[in-house]
């Protein structure tokens, strides 16, 4: 592997093999981002300005590329030649070629194959699925807000909230309501408000007997809407005590 790069949770890179991930600067990092979380790898110089100095002006936004091209490259080279190149079109990004790992392009590709499906899956598609989810050990690029990184944050979240529903409902199919409520309980630490979830988690309490705890995580949803939106909770979920 030429370029291992984790984003989730943290930011480590690594060149070659090493073992050792070495420190970028902010922008260094963005960056990468660009060219990492671009299909293609490659960027438009244009877009890259756009991006990451949008208040500048169009002299001092090339100039402030520029610089930062310099401090990458310099910083990812492999056998004395940089991974980072451009083009005769205006394009900059990883060397044609070049073998890259990102963390959150393996959660995606883990987790996507199971979501169309329902029930109980085969042990290799479980496997993979929570290959995938182990993966997201925070959201993407902590500390960055750049607008375009927002967006490819909530992208990945969303896509490890839908891959952890997926496993609660493999999980529930197969009666491990425990692992069930675990996967429901962490979908509600990234998402608290999820009322459908609740419910759901509710109904795992309920199907493993465990009345008090399908009325405690009730409560639990009230107090919630009631200091967060000053609601209460829907009819539906009220519903789903009633049911069993």
């Amino acid at each position: 592997m030429l370029l291992h790069i984790e984003f989730l949770g943290h930011v480590r890179v690594m060149v070659g093999g090493c073992e050792d991930a070495f420190p970028l600067p902010h922008r260094s990092v963005s960056l990468l981002a660009c060219f990492a979380l671009s299909p293609a790898h490659q960027v438009a110089r244009d877009v890259l300005i756009e991006r990451l100095w949008p208040d500048l002006s169009e002299k001092a936004g090339h100039h402030c590329l520029s610089s930062a091209l310099w401090r990458l490259r310099s910083a990812l080279t492999d056998a004395g030649r940089s991974l980072i190149v451009g083009d005769d079109n205006g394009n900059v990004g990883l060397r044609h070629g070049s073998s890259m790992w990102l963390d959150a392009r393996a959660l995606c590709d883990s987790i996507r194959p199971t979501l169309g499906t329902s029930g109980r899956l085969d042990a290799a598609a479980s496997a993979g699925l929570m290959r995938g989810l182990d993966l997201y050990r925070g959201d993407l690029l902590e500390g960055h807000y750049d607008d375009w990184i927002l967006t490819e944050r909530e992208r990945v979240r969303s896509i490890c909230i839908r891959g952890r529903m997926r496993l609660l409902e493999h999980h529930a199919a197969g009666g491990e309501f425990d692992a069930a409520l675990d996967c429901g309980q962490e979908v509600l630490r990234l998402e608290p408000l999820r009322e459908d979830v609740h419910r759901r988690v509710m109904e795992m309490f309920l199907l493993k007997g465990d009345r008090v705890g399908a009325h405690r995580q009730y409560a639990r949803l009230g107090a919630l809407l009631d200091e967060e939106l000053g609601v209460p909770p829907m009819r539906e979920t009220r519903a789903v005590l009633e049911r069993y």
